[in-house]
């Protein structure tokens, strides 16, 4: 593809992060749009002392790599008995496979910049009323404590094939509407 792409502009997220949209489905540059669902990348922002809402991808799996600045991820997976810490600096990425518990934490006193690459593409899907009607993150207002107590099972994963079913629809609807945003 002959074709240079441009971040967008940065919006703030529902786990509380900013996002830059650079490549992925549904983008337009320069008057034409691209469909791609393969992957995509886009720039973030934690600001400083900013930690993020806990969430979980049920369906994509997300690299978050460090530009600059210093990033604390916490996690509980699937495979772990416990939610664990990584500390990040520049150059330094960790991959979030499906059903991870994640959060972004940024202590310190600058800002963060990350790249995120995400396969599937990530969809978030806006109506033209501006409501989310579909998000690949699902965004939590449990702290870890809560969490646990509940033994890792909360109903927004308790089906995951429906989840996947409303993607695959979302993708759809996404294919031939102009004023979703479908980028994370």
């Amino acid at each position: 593809m002959n074709h240079i792409f441009t971040a967008n502009k940065s919006f703030p997220v529902p786990d509380g992060t900013w996002v830059a949209p650079l490549l992925g489905p549904n983008v337009s540059e320069g008057g034409r749009t691209i469909w791609m669902d393969g992957f995509n990348m886009a720039r973030g922002e934690i600001p400083a002392g900013i930690h993020s809402k806990i969430h979980v991808h049920p369906v994509v799996t997300q690299v978050t790599w460090v530009q600059s600045g210093k990033l604390t991820v916490k996690m509980k997976d699937p495979h772990s008995g416990e939610p664990y810490e990584l500390n990040l600096t520049s150059g330094q990425a960790v991959l979030t496979e499906p059903g991870t518990f994640f959060q972004l934490v940024n202590s310190s006193k600058e800002s963060c910049h990350v790249l995120y690459i995400v396969h599937p593409a990530f969809l978030f899907e806006v109506n033209a009323k501006g409501d989310v009607t579909y998000n690949d993150a699902i965004v939590l207002e449990e702290d870890w404590k809560s969490l646990a107590q509940k033994n890792w099972r909360i109903p927004q994963l308790a089906n995951v094939e429906t989840i996947k079913a409303r993607r695959s629809a979302a993708a759809e609807r996404l294919k031939t509407t102009s004023f979703s945003v479908t980028l994370f």
